[in-house]
């Protein structure tokens, strides 16, 4: 394993330990938040933790550094957000305690309930962010050609006319309905032209002859 290698599994492991470490400290929080001595230490155990995986995981990427951000202030937000209200004793109908005391029960128990979904939901945002920041293959289309492609890349303003002087036509319209659902998932897709396979933008143009390479089934586009 290279140098290179083994700091980048290190920190995959310090990612994942922080992550763990951050989502427990919020659940301890939310389902503690009465006990004010838990409430307080827990909330600053998340917040110190947070910058440590922000600032850890920054190192991954941009793009998973901001769903890491995203997914720590939604955790110190809910934490202390109010679980409960105090029922107080009415001073000319003392009955009414019972009442109140049953609605802020039921209030405290919907409160406790969205907190936890919100927690499931940054749960999500650290898988998001960790498979950016370690497995980023695993997002990628079907057909990705690798990172240092052979082919060079089409550009219809500097691009010379075809010895034939075919009319240029949008890379779309040579693309089928279902297709044209999909290219948004490609920065650049391979097209055949003059007999050359270039990697075209998918809202550029093309030759009218050109032809859009796709995989053997012939089912999926070939692309990047």
């Amino acid at each position: 394993m290279s140098k290179i290698e083994f700091e980048k599994q290190k920190r995959l492991e310090t990612n994942l330990i922080l992550t763990c470490a951050v989502l427990v400290g919020a659940y301890i929080g939310i389902r503690y938040s009465e006990a004010q001595f838990i409430f307080i230490s827990a909330g600053t155990i998340v917040a110190v933790l947070s910058c440590w995986l922000i600032l850890s995981i920054k190192k991954d990427g941009l793009g998973s550094m901001i769903i890491t951000v995203l997914g720590c202030v939604t955790l110190i937000s809910i934490i202390f957000i109010p679980s409960y209200m105090p029922a107080t004793q009415s001073k000319f109908f003392p009955g009414e305690l019972v009442l109140e005391k049953i609605s802020v029960d039921q209030i405290k128990e919907k409160i406790l309930v969205f907190k936890e979904s919100v927690l499931y939901l940054t749960l999500f945002y650290f898988g998001m962010s960790l498979l950016l920041a370690h497995k980023p293959t695993i997002l990628y289309v079907r057909n990705r050609l690798p990172d240092e492609s052979p082919y060079p890349v089409w550009n219809s303003k500097t691009a010379t006319m075809t010895q034939f002087s075919a009319s240029l036509i949008s890379l779309k319209s040579l693309l089928s309905e279902k297709e044209r659902w999909i290219v948004f998932r490609y920065k650049f897709v391979l097209v055949l032209i003059d007999g050359k396979i270039y990697l075209v933008r998918p809202d550029d143009v093309v030759p009218e002859n050109a032809i859009v390479l796709r995989s053997k089934s012939g089912q999926s586009l070939l692309g990047a």
